[in-house]
């Protein structure tokens, strides 16, 4: 015959028994499920060109996920030169707010395109002096970019 004490520690066995189990199969639910936002935290490559004071320029650029305080933070950097051979570098965030896109409020709406056979809406910022013109397709992928400056002109376009 179990006695009450016996019964007490089978029952406290059992229990930790089933609650170990929980916990490893939700471990690996989850494992198997992974970051539903894992493909909004890429990095992308761009290639660049354009001009400075006349000058034809090449470089390249990334976008890479900086983090996600109540959306999505990019930076893209741009490195490009000219003939001269000096490297520059140019740096712009895109911010959103949401999976639905941009803070619509940092940003100009410019209109919808399509890039690289993807539907973009198009959006305008300042940095500096500096105009940004950025294409972001729903994935939160910005497809290309353009900056103009003074006597500069770039444009990214992403790598395939």
């Amino acid at each position: 015959m179990i006695s009450n004490g016996q019964s007490r520690a089978l029952l406290g066995v059992v229990i930790v028994v089933i609650l170990l189990s929980t916990t490893l199969v939700t471990f690996f639910v989850f494992m198997h499920i992974g970051d539903p936002d894992e493909k909004y935290k890429g990095s992308h490559e761009y290639i660049v060109s354009g001009s400075e004071s006349g000058l034809d320029v090449t470089g390249d650029g990334v976008s890479e996920y900086i983090f996600e305080p109540k959306g999505y933070v990019y930076l893209v950097t741009t490195t490009y030169s000219n003939s001269s051979g000096t490297d520059k570098t140019f740096k712009f965030s895109v911010i959103c707010d949401s999976k639905d896109g941009v803070a619509e409020d940092l940003y100009d709406y410019v209109g919808e395109t399509t890039v690289d056979d993807r539907p973009c809406k198009t959006w305008k910022c300042f940095v500096g002096y500096a105009s940004v013109e950025f294409s972001i397709d729903t994935d939160l992928v910005v497809h290309k970019y353009t900056i103009t400056d003074e006597g500069l002109f770039l444009e990214g376009r992403l790598k395939s």
